[in-house]
């Protein structure tokens, strides 16, 4: 691989040059995964690819917004990120009117199927947002795409013994609770859910139709708080995905949503130290 040219170089990096791990080899490291890569059967316009991809995304993360013109509910790229948002396109494929226009504004229809379609302008933490989320959407697909392209070279379809591990991390709770945590946490409940069906459910059943006597284990059903996640039309994330189509969405509204179609559900709580007055009592 040859060398970064400097105009592809972050500010940080040109100022203070690269960071320094004594318990760390990045160009190592980096040697054993293009190696470990072209073991796997990539190719080297694969790998290439993968670079690209990954590089574009550290360049979109460089995108940053500014008021637009003054106006408070409108957003635009800054100035000093035209080159990042340049670099960003080339490596992705993107044009750059497109992406710069998706990022600051985000399409809205009026009434049904067939209604007025125009675009709203985003603030600049919505930009953000955005970005981010863009980001994490491009990031997800090329970790998918690694993921199945490394099991291609495992020969499953000729294998006669299979061994899977199924490892459950458990619910996480922190003191500040991310989006991405509560993802975590939802997949968790699905894992355990599945555990739950095939290896107690399903057993269990088998035993009691072949009449071995075995004794029964008792445990807890998690499937009320998967529906109150994954609902059609009163779970949160079907709540979070009508409060984005709003005009003007915002936090306080979607608790709001939430804890009234949810307020007899046990496994929801308000917090105590919460800024709706609502809940306060």
């Amino acid at each position: 691989m040859s060398s970064l040219s400097k105009s592809s170089l972050s500010k940080q990096f040109l100022k203070q040059g690269s960071l320094q791990d004594p318990l760390m080899d990045d160009v190592k490291d980096f040697g054993r995964m293009e190696k470990a890569m072209q073991q796997v059967g990539m190719s080297a316009q694969e790998i290439s690819d993968i670079f690209r991809v990954v590089a574009g995304v550290l360049h979109l993360g460089n995108i940053s917004f500014d008021a637009s013109g003054g106006n408070e509910d409108g957003s635009k790229i800054s100035a000093n990120s035209v080159a990042a948002l340049a670099h960003t396109c080339d490596l992705l494929g993107f044009e750059s009117a497109e992406v710069s226009r998706s990022l600051t504004s985000k399409m809205m229809q009026s009434g049904k199927a067939k209604g007025t379609v125009y675009m709203v302008p985003l603030k600049v933490k919505a930009a953000t947002s955005a970005r981010d989320a863009l980001a994490k959407s491009i990031y997800s697909h090329l970790f998918d795409f690694i993921v199945s392209r490394v099991n291609q070279c495992f020969p499953f379809s000729k294998s006669e013994f299979f061994i899977g591990v199924l490892d459950i991390a458990g619910f996480e709770y922190f003191q500040e609770n991310s989006f991405e945590q509560f993802c975590i946490n939802y997949c968790n409940e699905k894992l355990q859910q599945l555990f739950n069906s095939r290896t107690l459910k399903q057993e269990q059943e088998l035993y009691r139709r072949e009449g071995l006597g075995v004794g029964t284990i008792e445990f807890t059903d998690n499937q009320d708080c998967i529906d109150l996640v994954e609902l059609k039309s009163l779970g949160i994330i079907d709540i979070m995905n009508e409060e984005m189509k709003l005009p003007k969405p915002n936090a306080e509204h979607f608790t709001t949503e939430v804890h009234t179609k949810h307020k007899d559900n046990f496994r929801l709580q308000t917090p105590r130290k919460s800024r709706l007055a609502l809940y306060k009592s």
